[in-house]
């Protein structure tokens, strides 16, 4: 009679507990597919954002270890044919090493004044061609410095630029051997602008400024236009007590 009673007993509460049982497992099994499919939306929204945040980023920046943003950013890449790259390491001389030299000093005194022309020869080369004929000493952020001498001051030369390629092959190939003879501590910011808004060369010259300051201790600026060249070697690319017209 007890077992009969225990049967009965169990038989009831499966009765009562089984569509409570299913109850339950359903409410879970719906939760997880709206967890489910909140988290796929969720993914994909962020996704997109992050996307256009890069596709934003990368029309001023290249990431060398990222093939796919570095290929989305060839849509905007100004220099299509030169090595390019981000680098927060821009090179410094070492300061105990460099304040041990003599300081440099250029001499404007030869009376052969053929011997301070500045060969201006309007070939037109390769990005990476300017870089192999100047590269080879030029440090990481793209700074070069005397070895044998310490320069009196640090030179950043601001060029605004847009689309005009043809007049920068030109002002690197020649700026870069004439920074050099006269012994300069010396950085050549090429600033860029995007787009096809009004070309704003102040506003250019002024982001150059903050940028450079972010790197060295820059204390002298000169602010060059793309199709200017200098053509005596006693044009001197340093600052004065007062502002000169170069």
């Amino acid at each position: 009679m007890y077992k009969y009673y225990r049967i009965m007993y169990l038989l009831i509460c499966s009765t009562l507990l089984a569509p409570l049982l299913y109850n339950v497992l359903f409410e879970i099994e719906l939760n997880r597919r709206a967890t489910g499919s909140f988290s796929s939306t969720l993914l994909y929204k962020q996704g997109s954002a992050i996307e256009k945040d890069v596709t934003q980023d990368t029309k001023n920046l290249i990431f060398l270890n990222n093939k796919s943003i570095r290929k989305e950013f060839k849509q905007f890449n100004p220099f299509p044919d030169c090595s390019l790259s981000l680098s927060i390491n821009f090179t410094k001389p070492d300061p105990i090493i460099y304040n041990s030299l003599p300081i440099c000093n250029f001499s404007t005194s030869n009376e052969n004044s053929s011997f301070y022309e500045v060969p201006i020869i309007f070939k037109l080369y390769p990005f990476s061609t300017i870089e192999e004929h100047h590269g080879a000493d030029i440090h990481v952020g793209g700074h070069w410095f005397p070895k044998t001498c310490r320069a009196e001051q640090r030179l950043a030369i601001i060029v605004p630029y847009r689309n005009r390629e043809s007049h920068l092959k030109l002002f690197l190939d020649i700026m870069h051997p004439f920074l050099k003879k006269q012994e300069l501590d010396y950085t050549i910011f090429v600033i860029n602008q995007h787009g096809d808004e009004e070309f704003n060369r102040a506003a250019l010259f002024n982001v150059g400024y903050i940028e450079a300051m972010k790197l060295y201790s820059f204390d002298c600026f000169i602010f060059h236009d793309v199709d200017l060249f200098p053509e005596d070697l006693r044009n001197l690319y340093k600052c004065g007590g007062t502002p000169i017209h170069l």
